[in-house]
C-alpha cells in the first residue's frame, strides 16, 4: 500500500483559517437561525428553526462555500491542487464573499418578512446560528484573503499577473522556452588549466541542491530553494523563473 502523501507543512495559514471556517459554516446550518414565537388567547409558545429547515436554496449554496473552503486545505495537504482558471486563494476568496452576502441577506430579510410566517400572533426573531454562520462566511473570505497575497495575488488569466496561477499551465512561450533556450555550460574552453575545471565540479551538487524538487513534487509556489526571493514556482517537472517577494 503506498504511503500517504499527506503533508501539514504544505497548509498555509490562509488555507487553515478558510479550511476551519467552512467547517463551522456547514455545522451552523443545523444551528437555530430564527426563532418563532406565537401568541394566541393568551398562550405562548416558541421555538427554533435551523438553516437547513427554514432557507430553500440558499442553504444549498453555503454547503459548496463550505466544501470549497475545506476542500482547499484538504488538497493542499495532500499536494493535489487541481488545475483550475483561477488560484484556489481566489476562488476560496470569491466563495468567502458570496457566502458573507447572502448570510448578510438573511439576517437582514427574516421568514417573516417574506412572508413564510404570515400572522399577526407569529413573532419571528434571529438566533444565534446565523450570526455565527455570518462569522463563519466572515472566516472563509479572510482566509481566502490571506491565501491569495501569499500566493502572489494571481490574475484569473494567470499571464495578466506576470506569474502563473497555482496548479495552473505556464503561459506560452514562458519558462519553457526560456529554459531550452539556456545551453548548458559550453565545454569550449576544454583547454582551461585543471585547476579552473576544480571550482566548477565543487560547484555542481549546490546547483543540482538548488533544482531539487519539493516535497511531493505537485505544482505550486514554494518556498524558493535559491534564496533569491521568497517564493518561487514548481512546474511539475523543474524550477521556473516565476517569484514572488
Amino acid at each position: 500500500m503506498a504511503a500517504s502523501t499527506f503533508d501539514t507543512t504544505r497548509v498555509r495559514f490562509g488555507d487553515l483559517v478558510a479550511g476551519i471556517s467552512g467547517a463551522v459554516l456547514f455545522l451552523s446550518l443545523f444551528l437555530h437561525w430564527y426563532s418563532v414565537s406565537v401568541h394566541v388567547a393568551g398562550f405562548s409558545q416558541s421555538k427554533g428553526f435551523s438553516g437547513w429547515t427554514v432557507l430553500s436554496f440558499i442553504d444549498i449554496l453555503l454547503f459548496i462555500v463550505a466544501i470549497i473552503a475545506v476542500g482547499v486545505a484538504v488538497a493542499r495537504m495532500a499536494g493535489s491542487i487541481p488545475r483550475m482558471p483561477v488560484s484556489a486563494g481566489l476562488l476560496v476568496l470569491a466563495a468567502g464573499i458570496i457566502a458573507t452576502l447572502l448570510v448578510l441577506f438573511r439576517i437582514i430579510d427574516t421568514p417573516g418578512d417574506a412572508g413564510v410566517f404570515e400572522s399577526s400572533a407569529v413573532d419571528v426573531g434571529r438566533s444565534f446560528g446565523i450570526f455565527i454562520s455570518f462569522l463563519a462566511s466572515l472566516g472563509v473570505a479572510a482566509g481566502g484573503w490571506m491565501t491569495w497575497n501569499e500566493e502572489g495575488k494571481p490574475r484569473p488569466s494567470g499571464a495578466a499577473a506576470g506569474r502563473p496561477a497555482a496548479g495552473a499551465q505556464p503561459p506560452a512561450g514562458g519558462y519553457q522556452q526560456q529554459a531550452a533556450a539556456a545551453p548548458p555550460a559550453a565545454a569550449a574552453p576544454a583547454a582551461a588549466a585543471p585547476a579552473a575545471a576544480v571550482p566548477a565540479a565543487a560547484a555542481a551538487p549546490a546547483a543540482g541542491a538548488a533544482d531539487a524538487p519539493p516535497p511531493g513534487g505537485a505544482a505550486d509556489w514554494y518556498p524558493d530553494p535559491r534564496g533569491e526571493k521568497r517564493l518561487r514556482y514548481w512546474d511539475g517537472s523543474q524550477w521556473t523563473h516565476h517569484t514572488a517577494d
